[in-house]
């Protein structure tokens, strides 16, 4: 949602009232926009107060994370968390019409998102379900996004991700983004490529210690370029390259 510098205070904008600002905000270049908070118990015109569950992020967040991704004409894409709808429109652009599955865990989000992109024209499959279990139907995926953090990388996206395919991720605690290369049936290996803040996937918000989901004991959040992270469908293993296991 947003990396280190964007802005984090909070302005309410409401788009019927004052479309023109809406869209001002809307592609300022380091500002995230929440859309939800509470998981939609505090309705759109309430108090801006709560925790925040689903938002618009950072342009400049967007971009890298698809930069990244490097989607290509013709990919398979599944992304999960479709929010708005805006990133799920940018990759179809890329990647072409019924290319794209968006997965989103909240209905009513699901449901205007799928109207959104229907009436722009973008054909992309948008599903009410929950991210962590991916699309087996729609499966094997060449890419794989997901736009909330996880601790850990669900076991069902390594099996969905073909060998050779890439998937991008925010990996919580510490806050980075990873790019995984799948390397055979339910594995992928990769690095973190930045640092960012994400909401978290619903199903991972609870706290766990940073042992059980692979990290070593002594984090270095300074040295997250230096760490490497390896996933299958035993869990996942993070550590510093001159630390690499062997086999």
């Amino acid at each position: 949602m947003a990396p280190p510098g964007c802005e984090r205070s909070v302005r309410p904008h409401r788009p019927r009232q004052d479309p023109k600002r809406w869209l001002k905000a809307v592609y300022l270049l380091r500002t995230p926009l929440i859309t939800q908070i509470d998981d939609g118990a505090v309705p759109p015109d309430g108090p801006a107060s709560g925790t925040f569950t689903s938002s618009i992020s950072c342009i400049t967040v967007v971009i890298e994370m698809l930069r990244h991704l490097a989607p290509a004409p013709g990919d398979k894409v599944l992304e999960i968390g479709t929010g708005t709808g805006y990133n799920t429109a940018l990759v179809t652009r890329r990647t072409g019409p019924g290319t794209v599955t968006s997965l989103e865990i909240d209905r009513t989000i699901a449901d205007q998102a799928r109207q959104r992109l229907h009436a722009m024209g973008v054909r992309a499959r948008v599903l009410t379900a929950d991210g962590e279990q991916g699309d087996p139907t729609g499966a094997p995926f060449d890419r794989i996004v997901c736009t909330a953090s996880v601790r850990h990388i669900p076991p069902a996206w390594l099996r969905q991700l073909r060998p050779g395919g890439v998937l991008v991720a925010p990996l919580d605690s510490p806050a980075i983004t990873v790019r995984m290369t799948g390397t055979g049936p339910g594995a992928a290996a990769g690095r973190p490529v930045a640092t960012v803040e994400f909401m978290r996937l619903r199903g991972q918000r609870t706290a766990r210690p940073h042992t059980d989901l692979g990290w070593p004991a002594d984090i270095d959040a300074q040295r997250w370029r230096d760490y490497e992270v390896h996933a299958d469908q035993h869990g996942q293993r993070i550590f510093l390259r001159r630390d690499r296991p062997e086999g």
